[in-house]
């Protein structure tokens, strides 16, 4: 907790989130934005290697299966519940999101909770085991750091909108959270093989999203997308 509320800033904090693993034993942990509309999402996993190509497009066009987000956005309840809470095995082998996304990592079962999330996304914290069920103990622990997880992550917001290139900040201009992701590399002068490596995603994919922030910026180069980035955060003169 001390770790976690010392989090200089949003990043810092989306990474000490993941010590959460050292009271739930799981095969991954991951935090996790999804979009309200679009179901796009920004994860980082622990471990790294868990974010295997196509793996976030999988869980975008199968995030509406996922139970705990649905019973998130149908009750407001961001306590922490498991996929085996919602569906049986059989009924979770059949779903897309099963078949995209969980089969892929190896993931029988997930405990997730959610933070305080803005109306346009849902942020949460999940955890991923192989073989299903997830006990009362694991629950409450859980349960006892989520106000104080929580909290950390509400302190944390402010320090990430000082932040020029802030996922906050660049969603303003109307990109995607990946578009941010992508913009916050463009602008470090990587390219587009660096972002596809970076972001593990196919070079393809990543022109496809630089194309994207370009026209959504009305520019036609990454020099032009820098220049109209950093001047929209320009305070405006009276």
């Amino acid at each position: 907790m001390r770790e976690v509320q010392a989090a200089p800033d949003l990043d810092a904090y989306r990474h000490a989130v993941l010590r959460v693993k050292d009271l739930v034993p799981c095969q991954e942990i991951g935090y996790n934005e999804v979009d309200a509309e679009t179901n796009e999402i920004f994860m980082i996993l622990d471990p790294p290697e868990s974010v295997l190509p196509g793996l976030q497009e999988g869980f975008a066009r199968t995030a509406h299966q996922h139970p705990v987000i649905t019973h998130h956005r149908e009750t407001g309840d961001g306590s922490a519940r498991a996929i085996s809470d919602f569906l049986s095995e059989e009924e979770f082998h059949a779903t897309d999101l099963y078949r995209e996304v969980y089969r892929r990592m190896g993931a029988e079962d997930q405990l997730a909770f959610i933070l305080p999330s803005p109306p346009e996304m849902v942020v949460g914290i999940a955890m991923n085991r192989a073989t299903r069920g997830f006990s009362e103990t694991e629950r409450e622990l859980v349960e006892l750091v989520r106000p104080h997880l929580s909290q950390a992550f509400r302190d944390a917001q402010p320090r990430e909108q000082a932040d020029p290139l802030s996922p906050e900040r660049l969603r303003a201009l109307g990109l995607s959270d990946r578009e941010a992701e992508v913009t916050r590399l463009l602008v470090d002068g990587s390219s587009a093989q660096q972002i596809a490596d970076e972001l593990t995603i196919s070079v393809h994919t990543a022109r496809n999203h630089i194309a994207g922030v370009y026209a959504k910026l009305g520019v036609r180069n990454r020099a032009a997308a820098v220049a109209a980035v950093l001047r929209s955060q320009r305070p405006a003169r009276d």
